[in-house]
């Protein structure tokens, strides 16, 4: 009997990410782009009191601009619920409390409204860099999250005589590549991922889990140089 019941407590989960949908965007005047999106269904009070109830979104407003293009909240019963203007505030991110030169800094917190067992959250936002403040466009995907994801979609887009350069690890997805003259765009998308583990002596996700390198550097000795 305890044995069916943590099997059963096991394949529990609060909430599930119906899309995520992440753009890194090197535009042509040099600026960066991430642009992201989440769509996520709340299973229980936990989700919404504790997990998933705000997003909170870091940038450094001297160089990088915040856009909310659309933030708000399907109830069970189909009422959508926009997040009000009182439910977006500035704070000072923890991690620079205690160091004054970096203390410019923002985190945007969204507080979702709306919220109940079977409502869904919706987000869309982007933080847009100013020219030179980023040198390349480059970061690290881990493609995973706390809680099931059932469609995760990456794309890169960079000017079509830029160079990008990328690896897929844990992951045999071929990218989807097109260009229409202006842009390159490198697409990827994965259905039904699982949730990360947190058992004690389980390895980091980005053994686990697809995990997407990508940079504009031609090269690390530049990259390190700059």
């Amino acid at each position: 009997l305890f044995l069916s019941i943590g099997v059963l407590k096991a394949t529990e989960t609060d909430a599930i990410f119906k899309k995520i949908k992440k753009e890194h965007i090197l535009h042509t005047d040099g600026s960066i782009e991430l642009k992201y999106y989440k769509e996520i269904k709340l299973l229980s009070p936990y989700a919404f009191n504790r997990l998933y109830g705000e997003t909170f979104v870091i940038y450094n407003p001297d160089f990088q601009e915040l856009i909310i293009h659309q933030a708000y909240t399907i109830m069970k019963n189909g009422r959508k619920i926009s997040v009000p203007e009182n439910a977006y505030n500035i704070v000072l991110p923890r991690a620079v409390a205690n160091y004054p030169a970096y203390n410019q800094m923002h985190e945007m917190v969204i507080t979702h409204t709306g919220l109940e067992v079977g409502a869904t959250i919706y987000l869309e936002y982007s933080v847009i860099s100013k020219p030179g403040f980023l040198k390349e466009m480059m970061g690290t995907e881990i493609l995973s999250e706390g809680v099931p994801v059932e469609n995760y979609e990456v794309i890169l887009k960079v000017p079509a005589r830029r160079a990008i350069y990328y690896r897929l690890l844990n992951s045999e997805n071929k990218a989807k590549e097109s260009n229409d003259g202006n842009y390159r765009t490198y697409q990827w998308t994965f259905e039904d991922l699982g949730q990360q583990a947190y058992e004690q002596a389980a390895p980091p996700a980005y053994e686990l889990a697809p995990t997407l390198c990508f940079s504009t550097f031609p090269d690390i000795p530049t990259a390190f140089s700059t």
